[in-house]
């Protein structure tokens, strides 16, 4: 913990890969209801860039000493407070202003038949109020 207080915040460039979940199978419609069969999933990688940097924050959180030997804290980000507890330093990503762009390129999918096709995918998610976010896909292609 620094002798001097809680660092400034910094700014983070976002450059992310992830993977989209994509999940396929059989719909059925049974007695009112949907049955779905042969389900599969795959991971196809995705890549996100934002537009503008994430802002990472500093806060003090509060534990007893069986919580930080328990969740096996650092004890060199932490002080001692009270009689028996510690305030440590954690890093809070703050929400995305702004928006991002993903892009799945040169990903392989595989049909329920077993049969591999190249997929790209293209587009934007930006934030709304609340934290909601809108997801609009730009461009798709399937071969």
């Amino acid at each position: 913990m620094p002798a001097e207080g809680l660092p400034a915040p910094v700014e983070a460039p976002v450059r992310l890969k992830g993977y989209l979940d994509v999940a396929a199978g059989t719909r059925e419609e049974i007695n009112d209801g949907v049955v779905y069969r042969d389900a599969q999933h795959q991971y196809l990688p995705i890549y996100v860039r934002c537009e503008k940097p994430m802002k990472i924050t500093y806060e003090e959180r509060l534990f007893s000493r069986e919580e930080v030997e328990a969740l096996k804290i650092d004890t060199r980000i932490c002080r001692p407070v009270a009689e028996d507890g510690y305030g440590c330093l954690f890093e809070r990503p703050q929400p995305i202003e702004g928006a991002c762009t993903f892009v799945a390129a040169d990903a392989k999918y595989v049909a329920t038949s077993g049969e591999e096709h190249n997929i790209s995918l293209g587009g934007r998610i930006e934030r709304g109020e609340q934290l909601s976010y809108k997801i609009t896909v730009d461009r798709f292609g399937f071969r």
